[in-house]
């Protein structure tokens, strides 16, 4: 940087207020008082300005703990360098307050941490946590990380939440999430996969302690209560399936079997349409019967069958002979179903004559 930029100082010190047209390199020497002499330049430091305050990043580890088990607390911060310490805040839930949540310093932080992870002895519940950092006097304070849950699968008496269907696995359908514990005031959260936080009023309605969804919408979400007293219930982590599961090799069969069936209807309807355009001369004769004598009716069985049986809630496909059909076969069985259509369309014109 152009030294006609800085004041000549008369310390040894020099002290200024960056900005990011300062960022470049920077050499200091020293002179008499008389001007006379002076010591040569020191080494060039590299000074870089960040156009915004970084933003640390939390990471917690496990995400979903055992009982009394530890939990590790990471905070990185975008732009490294010496100097910075460390600092955590657990968030309590304040149904009354403007927020929608009060920050507590961990404990032993007062004056920050110079290591940038934090172990939590013995995590007991759900809980939420972000980090800040900060360095130098006066202190340059980095933005607030972004905030980060631990869950727990546990029931406490201060808070719990019960999830009716109980299961982890749901279809579109209706679901109620309700809050039992040591308050009279709660709310249900909702924490997506794309990390997005909301209410129980954004995608459900809240009666009471019990918020009713409808319609389950938002896959692989966490869904838990938050009381008054400032307490986090169990947390439980829903899926939603567009079928079900044990129902997918079924839905298989029943889609092969109806194609199928649909190819062999098709070639049937085109085989009719030639032989409906072929000239009279080149059908086979039909003998004409000058007696008029009563037909037996006849009855042929389908050549294939496809039936739909509901068995605990899935769904099993039953076909006879066309299915087990082999590529290289299928040609003569179409071959023998045509010559049986064939003779039924003569026997029907006979029947038509004769009448």
């Amino acid at each position: 940087m152009d030294n006609n930029q800085l004041k000549k100082p008369d310390k040894k010190e020099y002290t200024f207020k960056a900005f990011i047209y300062h960022s470049g390199s920077y050499r200091c020497k020293g002179k008499n008082k008389d001007q006379l002499s002076s010591t040569e330049w020191s080494d060039a430091l590299q000074l870089t300005v960040y156009q915004s305050t970084p933003e640390p990043v939390l990471t917690v580890s496990p995400l979903w703990p055992n009982p009394e088990d530890s939990v590790t607390l990471n905070c990185k911060v975008e732009h490294p360098s010496a100097g910075w310490r460390f600092y955590w805040y657990k968030d309590v839930p304040k149904l009354k307050s403007e927020t929608t949540y009060i920050h507590e310093l961990l404990p032993g932080l007062d004056s920050g941490s110079e290591n940038d992870s934090y172990i939590v002895r013995g995590q007991p519940h759900t809980a939420a946590y972000y980090c800040t950092a900060k360095r130098g006097s006066p202190a340059y304070n980095s933005q607030k990380s972004k905030r980060r849950f631990v869950w727990s699968r546990d029931f406490n008496s201060a808070a719990s939440l019960t999830v009716t269907p109980d299961r982890v696995q749901h279809l579109f359908e209706s679901v109620s999430l309700r809050c039992e514990g040591k308050s009279t005031q709660w709310r249900v959260m909702m924490f997506t996969a794309t990390d997005q936080l909301s209410r129980c009023y954004g995608w459900g309605v809240m009666n009471g302690s019990t918020c009713n969804i409808e319609r389950l919408l938002y896959s692989d979400s966490v869904y838990w209560c938050e009381s008054g007293s400032g307490d986090f219930s169990n947390a439980v982590n829903i899926s939603v399936h567009f079928y079900r599961p044990e129902s997918k090799s079924s839905l298989l069969a029943l889609f092969t079997a109806v194609t199928t069936g649909a190819f062999i209807i098709l070639l049937l309807l085109v085989y009719h349409f030639i032989k409906s355009k072929e000239p009279h001369s080149l059908r086979a004769p039909i003998r004409m019967h000058t007696q008029t004598r009563k037909l037996k009716s006849t009855y042929t069985p389908p050549l294939f069958q496809v039936k739909i049986v509901s068995t605990n809630q899935s769904v099993v496909v039953k076909t006879m002979e066309m299915m087990n059909m082999q590529k290289n076969t299928i040609m003569p069985h179409l071959n023998r179903l045509s010559s049986k259509v064939t003779r039924g369309l003569i026997q029907w014109r006979t029947q038509s004559t004769i009448m």
